[in-house]
């Protein structure tokens, strides 16, 4: 945030020192830098809505055609088992997706945002879809459906919340990564 700095010659009117005048043109000057400054400050929260709208849309489109090249590519006509009656390859495989690929989110849009706190904002974009999902699909269970059913259907919601939030945690420790080397490197030139 830059400060705007105005100073104003105050002059005494009459014969009472504490009775001070500044002229009608540098108040509205000072009132103008004022409305800048807040304008300024306010201004980040449009910027970041407009990239969580880029990130959402994206997700919304690519997921759905990127999710079939993968299972194209890494699961259909293969053969897995279930382990340990709880998991398969083909739930982690598809698991992996989503976790990557809101891992780049998460990244992307932690990078991108102008905030103290872009986790958060990378933790509503993982959010949001997982939301969407639940409400836009329906899952149908045979009444003896076992345990690994249900957690590989309901599983597919938390990932994009994990891949979002690693997502911006690698934002965050490259972030403190080169903030470090340039602290280091500015001592260096001052020596």
């Amino acid at each position: 945030m830059t400060a705007i700095q105005i100073t104003t010659r105050r002059t005494r009117v009459g014969s009472n020192p504490s009775i001070e005048r500044t002229s009608y043109s540098r108040l509205r000057l000072l009132t103008l830098a004022a409305h800048v400054e807040r304008w300024m400050a306010m201004s980040k929260l449009p910027h970041n809505l407009v990239c969580l709208a880029i990130a959402l849309f994206l997700s919304w489109v690519l997921v759905p055609v990127l999710s079939v090249v993968w299972s194209e590519a890494f699961i259909s006509d293969r053969t897995f088992h279930v382990y340990w009656q709880v998991i398969s390859v083909g739930t982690l495989l598809r698991w992996l997706f989503l976790v990557l690929f809101f891992f780049a989110s998460g990244l992307i849009l932690a990078s991108t945002v102008v905030s103290s706190r872009p986790w958060a904002w990378s933790l509503l974009v993982g959010a949001c879809y997982s939301l969407y999902r639940l409400a836009f699909t329906s899952e149908w269970f045979a009444p003896d459906a076992e345990f690994y059913v249900y957690l590989s259907s309901y599983g597919e919601y938390t990932m994009p919340l994990i891949g979002a939030m690693l997502g911006a945690l690698a934002s965050s420790l490259m972030r403190h990564s080169i903030d470090v080397n340039v602290t280091q490197k500015l001592s260096l030139c001052r020596n």
